[in-house]
């Protein structure tokens, strides 16, 4: 299996058509034709359903797009990878970031990295913290911002950034808006709300309602952050995030009130100790950690 047969397929999976995937490509669709053909007789499985006028990606075919993608964008990686080592300290580095965090950390660290290296570009990859840990594992990210704890677990460095409360988001009016206005509202207050909270912290979030003895009552998982904002502020219900949210909510018209939960959420940023990690993010991470010491 050759990596131009591979290409080929993407441009048809892209398309669902071969005359202007074959236009794309700049070759004959014959031959794009029987390299499609080739492929699906080495894989054993179809990979698109034909009718007269299109092609319809099959099941497999759909994640076969989807790890074809990966692998490119791996090649990519490791191409930059071995020109940074061939010029030195120069080349791109690639991060992964949730949203919620993003923001607080992210500007800062490439304003003082790009002080001491100019020659260095960024890529950066945002979605929920599970999403962002699988890119790292599949060597797509060579450091992750995110969220949660890694005990025990050899295969990443990790280095703790902050440990912080819950916030929940409301309209201007309501009954929680003169609950306890001011101390940090308790949960008590939001048992009878409909609750908006991240899909990745579900659990948790349901968890610290059993501790407190009360019940949650989640309407909606949402996922990315701005699907919760809105929400809120539609009133739709009463959203549950970490404290750090509330710098990306810039323009919308919502209450934040302080939970009065004592289990924070951490957050940390996360490399995989088991890979070779390039110049550039070796230098990177050490920024990093000289800047949390300063801190502490």
């Amino acid at each position: 299996m050759e990596l131009k047969t591979l290409w080929y397929f993407l441009a048809i999976a892209e398309r669902e058509n071969i005359t202007q995937a074959a236009h794309d490509l700049h070759i004959t669709q014959p031959h794009l034709t029987r390299q499609l053909q080739a492929l699906e007789t080495e894989l054993g499985v179809p990979l698109f359903i034909r009718d007269k006028k299109r092609l319809t990606i099959t099941e497999e075919g759909r994640y076969f797009k989807q790890q074809v993608r990966q692998l490119f964008a791996l090649l990519q990686k490791t191409k930059d990878q071995v020109r940074t080592l061939h010029a030195g300290l120069m080349g791109k580095l690639y991060i992964g970031a949730i949203e919620t965090l993003s923001p607080l950390y992210v500007p800062s660290w490439i304003r003082h990295f790009q002080q001491a290296y100019p020659k260095v570009t960024y890529q950066i990859w945002t979605a929920n913290s599970q999403d962002v840990l699988e890119r790292l594992d599949d060597g797509l990210l060579d450091v992750a911002l995110i969220r949660g704890t890694f005990q025990d677990d050899s295969r990443y460095g990790v280095l703790p950034l902050l440990k912080e409360g819950w916030i929940c988001l409301f309209p201007d009016q309501g009954p929680i808006s003169s609950c306890c206005p001011d101390q940090p509202l308790p949960l008590s207050a939001l048992e009878n709300q409909d609750l908006i909270v991240p899909s990745q912290r579900s659990q948790q979030i349901r968890a610290l309602f059993q501790k407190a003895r009360r019940d949650a009552h989640i309407l909606c998982e949402f996922s990315p952050l701005i699907n919760g904002i809105v929400l809120a502020e539609q009133g739709l219900g009463v959203a549950i995030l970490p404290a750090s949210a509330e710098a990306s909510l810039g323009g919308h018209r919502v209450c934040v009130r302080h939970l009065a939960i004592d289990e924070p959420s951490q957050g940390c940023l996360v490399w995989r100790n088991d890979l070779r990690q390039t110049q550039i993010a070796r230098k990177f991470i050490e920024m990093i950690q000289a800047m949390q010491s300063t801190q502490e």
